[in-house]
């Protein structure tokens, strides 16, 4: 005979498997393969040739560019708004100086005429410094006057200690003012020292010292000082003008502050697979400038755009010389590596170096130009958006873009016309964080959305900071400043002086594409040099799953309850 507690027992345990039954749900892990697969897997990019012409179609949108010969440009529009297209043109590499840590400007492109401007600016200033001193000389004059009469008073028994004091004091006040009006260094000491030695009569006197003995010679002693001050730095400043010319001759050597892209060829490499234990996940390939005008052989096979465009989405990194430097990427965008190596310098650190400049501060530095902007026409005819930007008809293009990173944000009103370039003020931090147990330094991007506001559409983002490889790698900030072109946007990444080879990490692609990582990458000066597959966390795969599972406990204590009550002899039998 069943007992009460063997019925119990029965009782606990149906209970207790619904309700494994129903949390099961909840509890079941994502299986073990790349995140978006369990929202299905991007199809390979696939690659197209017509006429001039390369095709690659991703499952967002279809990219165009041409194959050989001209300058890097991209045209592109998502597969299910071909209306709409996206242009964005790599125009050039243009050296600048940063003038007292300004921000890029047109007008300080590194050229002999800027070269020439700021040598006569500092080679005037010199001039006026010296004119100072000659003016101060008379100043200086007017102290030995004081001491002058102060040793008269002394010599002739006059024993007013507290004239004499006055008329030194006085004297003091005269070269201080004169310290605080010169810049240089040798002169400054020699006025230093003939106050010390004014201080040490006047202790003299003010310590029972006779006037007559404290200031015998102090004002001969202070006027050839200060007169031999004055020459030693007629003869620097005379010498600093004269090296200052002498660099202009450096000027003839210079190359063109703009590398124009349109007047350089480039070669498209073989588009090669990015595979994963046999899977194709995206493809690689690069654009080298292989062709370069007159006094640029320096960069020609030293500029490249090393591309890469995924089935799924990524987290990247570039890793070399102990230094990484991660970021996603989206699932079919089109991801590029800006490479600049051994790029010879107009403006050298050691040529501002000779310059000597006092009062302002020269700081090389090199930006990539981008033109960008947004068409309302279709794709059909591609060759009519490889043209410049100013052909294109202004009617059909965007009225605005926006600029955004981390929790900066602006609007670009790209139908205006700048004079001047304007800055993109914004600051980015790297984050340091743990994927698939693996530390990386996730670095976050800026975007230019080319579209209106509202509506997903095309972008060009970048990463804002860039690698320096000189045998120690080292992580630098990326600037950007922009122009309002009348139907384009002319952007200008900018980046700090460096000697080596540059990375930095722009791309293009569509609003609203799969960014959960499910591959990590690791890229370095050579290419890609691993894939690793992220493993998936075991977690609820839904709320909706987990509300379910959690009506199913409900469902399945509620039908207990209706069993008791409808047998409630389970409860009454006897034991």
């Amino acid at each position: 005979m069943v007992t009460k507690m063997e019925r119990l027992k029965v009782l606990s345990f149906g209970i207790l498997a619904i309700l494994i039954l129903g949390l099961s749900g909840v509890a079941t892990p994502v299986s073990a393969q790349p995140q978006s697969a369990a929202n299905g897997a991007g199809n390979p990019p696939q690659v197209t040739y017509e006429g001039n012409y390369t095709k690659i179609q991703t499952d967002q949108y279809t990219v165009i560019f041409p194959r050989n010969g001209t300058k890097p440009m991209f045209v592109w529009w998502a597969n299910n708004e071909t209306e709409k297209v996206y242009v964005v043109h790599y125009k050039g590499l243009i050296e600048y100086a940063k003038i007292d840590g300004a921000s890029f400007m047109l007008k300080n492109m590194a050229e002999g005429e800027l070269f020439g401007r700021l040598i006569h600016e500092m080679n005037a200033r010199d001039i006026l410094r010296m004119e100072a001193m000659e003016r101060g000389m008379g100043a200086t004059m007017r102290a030995g006057d004081l001491l002058a009469a102060a040793q008269l008073m002394a010599g002739m028994g006059h024993a007013n200690r507290t004239d004499i004091s006055s008329r030194l004091q006085e004297a003091i006040t005269i070269l201080q003012d004169l310290r605080e009006g010169t810049n240089d260094e040798a002169f400054t000491a020699e006025i230093d020292q003939a106050i010390a030695s004014i201080n040490a009569a006047l202790s003299m006197i003010n310590n029972g010292t006779s006037p007559a003995l404290a200031l015998k010679d102090v004002r001969r002693e202070i006027i050839d000082v200060l007169k031999a001050g004055m020459e030693r730095t007629r003869d620097m400043i005379r010498e600093r003008i004269a090296e200052r010319e002498g660099l202009m001759q450096m000027t003839s050597k210079f190359h063109p502050a703009l590398l124009p892209f349109d007047g350089t060829k480039w070669q498209l490499s073989e588009i090669q697979p990015i595979t994963k234990d046999g899977t194709t996940i995206g493809l690689s390939f690069t654009l080298t400038l292989t062709s370069a005008p007159p006094k640029f052989d320096f960069a020609e096979n030293n500029v490249k755009l090393a591309v890469r465009i995924y089935s799924e989405p990524v987290l990247e990194t570039f890793s070399a010389g102990g230094q990484t430097l991660s970021y996603n990427v989206a699932e079919g965008e089109m991801k590029m590596d800006f490479i600049v190596s051994n790029w010879s310098w107009n403006f050298e650190p050691r040529t501002i170096e000779r310059m000597n400049a006092t009062d302002v501060t020269i700081s090389p530095a090199l930006a990539l130009w981008i033109d960008a902007s947004s068409f309302n026409a279709t794709g059909t005819d591609p060759e009519y958006f490889f043209r410049n930007m100013e052909e294109v008809r202004a009617t059909n293009a965007i009225q605005a873009a926006s600029f955004s990173a981390g929790d900066s944000r602006s609007t670009i009103p790209i139908q205006a016309q700048s004079m001047e370039a304007n800055q993109l003020n914004f600051s980015a931090n790297v984050v340091n964080q743990r994927v698939a147990g693996v530390g990386v330094r996730l670095a976050p991007h800026a975007k230019l959305s080319l579209t209106s506001e509202g509506t997903l559409g095309g972008f060009f983002r970048f990463v804002p900071f860039a690698t320096v490889d000189n045998g120690t790698v080292t992580v630098v900030p990326v600037g950007a400043s922009y122009f309002e072109a009348g139907n384009h946007l002319r952007m200008y990444l900018t980046y700090p002086y460096f000697n080596g080879t540059l990375t930095h990490d722009p791309s293009i692609g569509i609003e609203g594409a799969p960014e959960t990582p499910a591959y990590m990458v690791t890229a370095g000066t050579a290419g890609i040099l691993s894939v690793q597959q992220i493993p998936a966390i075991s977690t609820w795969p839904t709320l909706e799953g987990a509300g379910l599972a959690g009506v199913l406990v409900l469902v399945g204590a509620a039908l207990v309850l209706v069993v008791v009550r409808r047998h409630p002899a389970l409860w009454r039998a006897p034991l």
